[in-house]
């Protein structure tokens, strides 16, 4: 899910080189916090999404309890089958050839993500 470029109500942090930290408001209520990096030695892909009743964080560096979810204080571990991403979107590529169906990150989602990051910029770029 991204709140479209013209749901964005604000975006502030600070972008350098291969470096950012970015705080983004929606029109819908959603923030966002993203940190990316590719600077350091530690690989890091992970997401935390906090609601209003339950946090949920998906960890893929792990190699076991990639997702835990805390709802009222009490930690909850589903078990799920979860390959490397990368070959996860290998797969999905292949079966989308084999099938003949869209692929989930087709040229019009890179599109609108590249919209959505380029309008991110041009905010914190003005400020």
């Amino acid at each position: 899910y991204l709140c479209s470029p013209t749901d964005l109500i604000s975006a502030e942090g600070n972008i350098e080189h291969d470096t950012a930290s970015v705080k983004v408001h929606c029109t819908d209520g959603l923030t966002l916090d993203i940190v990316a990096s590719c600077a350091g030695e530690m690989k890091t892909r992970k997401i935390t999404i906090v609601g209003e009743k339950a946090v949920a964080v998906l960890d893929e560096t792990l190699e076991e309890n990639k997702l835990s979810i805390t709802v009222n204080g009490s930690l909850y571990r589903p078990t799920i089958i979860a390959a490397e991403p990368l070959q996860n979107e290998i797969d999905h590529f292949i079966h989308c050839i084999q099938t003949g169906s869209v692929p989930l990150t087709d040229v019009h989602f890179g599109y609108r993500l590249t919209k959505w990051l380029a309008t991110i910029s041009e905010r914190i770029h003005r400020i």
